[in-house]
């Protein structure tokens, strides 16, 4: 008896659900904790960022070293206990895949910029570039004061629309006022199944159902 003859229809649909499923199309949550995390106490000022696959840089490559990456131990500035990006006036920051793959980002940390600021709220607007060039847009109050250093809650976690499925590109900024700057950490995102494996997928589905006819 072969494998289509054994397995039950609901188990075929299981078996499709598990080759379309995020495990294996890649869901990943970007921590800025690595590969090149800053040293204890700094928060240095770095041209882009690369994890996972993907890239975070600037909108004008002619303004470098816009974004800080920082080490979160710093008095008066947010903590979680790991590294995290930062934005400051005039930063912007473009989030796209290495490999021009689409995705759809699920959830992101964010927090105030310092102290300095914690008594303002910071909207922080993310405007995502669909395939067909439309834009979407989400804004995010950040209203959570900052404790600094062996405190907690300093970062706030918010969900995407679903208006964001499929996305190219993830725009943040530019930050036009101290006042607007913020934090960013554990950006979790969701890889697009490229067309030709989801027909693969399907095509090894379609192939058990001929067997067992």
């Amino acid at each position: 008896m072969n494998l289509s003859q054994r397995m039950s229809l609901p188990r075929l649909f299981l078996l499709l659900t598990f080759l379309t499923s995020t495990s294996l199309f890649g869901a990943v949550i970007v921590t800025f904790d690595g590969p090149a995390s800053p040293a204890p106490g700094t928060q240095p000022g770095i041209a882009l960022y690369k994890e996972a696959d993907f890239l975070f840089a600037p909108f004008d490559d002619s303004l470098p070293y816009r974004l800080r990456h920082h080490a979160g131990d710093l008095d008066d500035y947010p903590s979680n206990g790991t590294s995290y990006l930062q934005l400051a006036q005039a930063d912007s920051l473009t989030i796209s895949h290495l490999e021009n793959r689409a995705f759809t980002p699920l959830s992101i940390d964010l927090a105030k910029y310092s102290e300095t600021f914690a008594s303002i709220d910071s909207e922080v607007t993310f405007t995502g570039l669909l395939p067909n060039g439309s834009p979407v847009l989400a804004v995010f109050t950040v209203s959570q004061g900052v404790t600094g250093p062996g405190g907690s809650g300093d970062f706030t976690t918010f969900t995407f629309p679903e208006a964001f499925s499929g996305i190219v590109s993830l725009q943040a900024g530019p930050i036009l006022s101290p006042s607007t700057s913020f934090s960013l950490d554990n950006l979790e995102l969701e890889i697009v199944p490229e067309p030709s494996v989801l027909f693969l997928a399907l095509g090894s589905l379609t192939s058990l159902f001929a067997r067992r006819r």
